[in-house]
């Protein structure tokens, strides 16, 4: 007698095909006879659904738990083979891969609000994307990660996500609630720790898709021992005072819209995605794993780097995580220094070859640079892994060197043993050079862009893309902050005296330090296009602005005469065929003991000498090879400093290492300025 039966694996695909509105996937029926063994292609519990014999431990093969049909349903290795074979046949055909996204630490953070102190709880609560949730047995607080909903809204139209944590079963919903309102993104599509056929690990197992063709994003590599090919490693996402303690960061500082981890992550995904769906390549063959590491090897491609002081002594170095991490990024690894090197790795900028890396124009980089690249799989730019160095430059000889956490975007003195910092991971730092001691000040709520001392206020004032100006006054124990907020990001900003000049958009505002709480001088329509940098005059009341089309406009008064005066000139003359040179100035810098003497860097590389007085061109010193950064003199006026780099604003720069020029304004600079004022009279 035969017997012929129709396998209810039927309602997993109706299930699954109501779920994501796809076409059914057809199965065969199962025949059955009473010579041929029943291969048992699924069980609830330990009882085939096909034969009714109980089925061992080792023949119940995957169990898929709660987010397809019964939490006891497995089924059989050949026909979870073919289950996947189809779905991703079919995924694939939808040009979509499989994408597993962890949550805590990935995603979001989450703490217990019993960890948080009174005035962090208070402070919270006000913010956005913070959720407060009550469980079973506690109270916790959960804050998204920026930019998470517009990953997930573009990732969703490239993949079938999943959420997968080693949280349990009700925490893992409620984060998904969190982060998909809607069901628009994962649609019960929830992993958790019941869900795991392996105590401490995590699977691809439980996923409904071939290896060849899934995705994980995940902040711990070591659940992930079997489907380290599949990972894509995030740095750790910690955000409450409780976790951060133990790696050093604080509460409030955050990741950004967009400079955060996911951003950079998305642009990876989205170049995964198109090079497995490359209109030249049969996708039915691709494997996501070799796409992953092409797509990794692009990454450091080109750089040729040489490692000093970051390897114990006899280590073998090609075994080490941080030189097989480079060259599994692209990048060629040696231990000796040549002409084709093209980035020294340091802990110590004092070495031997670090030394070498400065003087040969190459790259110097903390090990925090490939680490980097290895979270975000992309280049990041030298300048945001730099070293803070003070140079001698009467005997050209390097004094003092700090290796920064973060792209130092600003720098002061306080005195000849005192320099203070503003960093792009939001930090202002006081180094003391005799010492070489370091410590953080405090924080600004975005990136800090600017830092200046006050000698009259002893206050340190600082700004940046939060919106905010800070006066850190530095004569106690603790540093006292003073907060302006000014509602829009502050452009540039100078300090003379008691006077604060501060440019925003267009316009210019200038402060008393003794009373921040608002401007005495107001020019809101300064010029009619956005400023780019800021000057006080130092021998009068005034200041010069540059713009990003190449003019620069002072407004300035003499205290013998009350008097306003004021004038606007391009820097770049009209070219043969008339027109304008667009050319931004991107920083000014006025000699202090030389009145109406005054320079301007461009984005072309021009550093230019001018009288104020007579209004006219002095001279031009010899072109960088990229945009000048910045220009500053030395407190007598007798030695310019021009930093020349990338400065990521115009198309025609070219990616160099940044440079450092040193010129001393010798007699024949002051007689042409001499001249000049002389003429003006």
């Amino acid at each position: 007698m035969s017997l012929v039966i129709t396998s209810p694996l039927h309602l997993l695909d109706s299930q699954r095909n109501k779920r994501r509105k796809t076409q059914k996937l057809e199965y065969p029926e199962v025949v059955l006879c009473n010579k041929v063994k029943c291969k048992h292609l699924a069980s609830i519990g330990n009882m085939c659904i096909i034969c009714g014999e109980r089925v061992g431990i080792q023949e119940s093969g995957v169990r898929f738990g709660y987010i397809y049909i019964h939490k006891s349903l497995s089924l059989g290795n050949d026909e979870i083979d073919r289950l996947r074979s189809a779905c991703t046949k079919n995924l694939v055909s939808q040009r979509k891969l499989c994408l597993v996204l962890d949550l805590d630490h990935t995603l979001l953070h989450s703490t217990r609000l019993i960890d948080l102190k009174p005035e962090e709880e208070e402070y919270l609560k006000a913010q956005p994307d913070f959720f407060m949730l009550e469980f079973i047995n506690m109270t916790s607080m959960t804050k998204l990660r920026p930019f998470v909903h517009k990953f997930l809204k573009e990732a969703s139209k490239m993949f079938e996500m999943y959420i997968y944590t080693m949280g349990n079963r009700a925490y893992a919903l409620d984060m998904a609630k969190l982060l998909d309102p809607r069901g628009d993104y994962f649609n019960g599509s929830v992993i958790s720790k019941e869900d795991n056929t392996q105590k401490g690990q995590k699977g691809l197992d439980v996923i409904p898709g071939q290896e060849r063709a899934v995705v994980i994003l995940d902040d711990t590599e070591k659940v992930w021992m079997k489907h380290k090919d599949n990972l894509i490693l995030m740095e750790e996402y910690h955000f409450f005072a409780p976790s951060c303690d133990q790696f050093g960061s604080q509460l409030k500082t955050d990741e950004t819209e967009h400079n955060g981890a996911l951003v950079f992550v998305l642009e990876a995904l989205k170049r995964i995605h198109h090079m497995f769906f490359d209109d030249n390549v049969d996708v039915g063959s691709r494997d996501v794993r070799k796409v992953m590491k092409t797509v990794r090897k692009e990454v450091l491609q080109g750089c040729k780097i040489v490692f000093s002081r970051v390897f114990p002594i006899g280590f073998p170095v090609e075994t080490h995580a941080l030189w097989k991490m480079a060259e599994q990024l692209g990048a060629t690894c040696s231990t000796e220094t040549d002409a084709s090197v093209t980035h020294v790795v340091s802990k110590d900028a004092g070495t031997e070859k670090s030394l070498w890396a400065v003087k040969e124009h190459k790259f110097l980089v903390d090990p925090q640079w490939i680490e980097a690249a290895n979270f975000l799989w992309q280049k990041l730019p030298e300048e945001y892994f730099p070293v803070l160095r003070l140079y001698d430059v009467d005997c050209s000889q390097l004094r003092f060197e700090a290796l920064s956490e973060a792209a130092l975007l600003d720098c002061c003195f306080q005195e000849e043993s005192v320099v203070f910092s503003a960093g792009s991971d939001c930090s202002i730092t006081r180094y003391d050079l005799n010492s070489g001691i370091s410590n953080r000040i405090g924080n600004h709520d975005d990136i800090a862009t600017f830092v200046e001392y006050s000698n009259e206020t002893h206050q340190v004032i600082t700004a940046g893309f939060d919106k905010k100006i800070i006066a850190w006054d530095m004569r106690g124990a603790e540093p006292l902050a003073f907060l302006r907020n000014l509602g829009a990001e502050v452009e540039s900003m100078s300090l003379s005296g008691f006077e604060l000049t501060v440019a925003v958009g267009s316009s210019v505002d200038i402060y008393d330090l003794r009373n921040l709480d608002r401007s005495f001088q107001s020019n809101e329509s300064c010029m009619d296009v956005q400023i780019r940098c800021v000057c006080s005059i130092p021998y009068c009341k005034g200041y010069a602005v540059g713009s990003v089309d190449g003019r620069v406009k002072l407004e300035f008064s003499y205290p013998s005469t009350s008097d306003n005066m004021g004038y606007i000139f391009r820097c770049c003359p009209k070219s043969t065929d008339a027109r304008n040179h667009l050319v931004p100035v991107n920083d000014i810098a006025f000699n202090p003991f030389i009145s109406g003497a005054f320079v301007t860097g461009d984005s072309k590389g021009y550093v230019t000498a001018w009288d104020a007085k007579s209004r006219r061109r002095l001279f031009e010193l010899p072109r960088c090879s990229n945009s000048v950064a910045s220009l500053t003199y030395n407190h007598e006026g007798q030695v310019l400093a021009v930093a020349s780099s990338y400065t990521y604003n115009e198309a025609i720069e070219l990616e160099k290492p940044p440079q450092i020029f040193v010129y001393k304004m010798d007699d024949s600079y002051i007689r042409s300025v001499s001249a000049g004022n002389s003429n003006s009279k």
